[in-house]
């Protein structure tokens, strides 16, 4: 597993390290590096998955992105009753 991201004083502003590895270029504001940080493991996130309903493959915007825009369309078309959760038990 990687080291997590870092936001640390570099030259006059602040950058995003990863253990002693520099990932971004040089920011003016912390919070402006913590805004590329955040948008550094958005994009590790994303990989290529097979949707849960289709089975086609799709790029998925992480490990909660498991339907593909097709069959979320799809999905959503149904209701809340078929795509919300259901405080009902389930059936054994």
């Amino acid at each position: 597993m990687s080291a997590p991201l870092v936001v640390k004083r570099f030259g006059g502003g602040y950058a995003v390290f990863e253990g002693a590895k520099r990932l971004s270029g040089q920011c003016g504001s912390s919070g402006e590096a913590e805004a590329r940080g955040a948008r550094i493991l958005q994009a590790r996130a994303k990989e290529r998955r097979n949707c849960l309903t289709c089975r086609k493959p799709f790029m998925s915007e992480g490990p909660h992105n498991r339907m593909c825009d097709v069959c979320r369309r799809s999905a959503a078309r149904l209701g809340p009753q078929f795509t919300e959760p259901s405080d009902e038990p389930r059936l054994p």
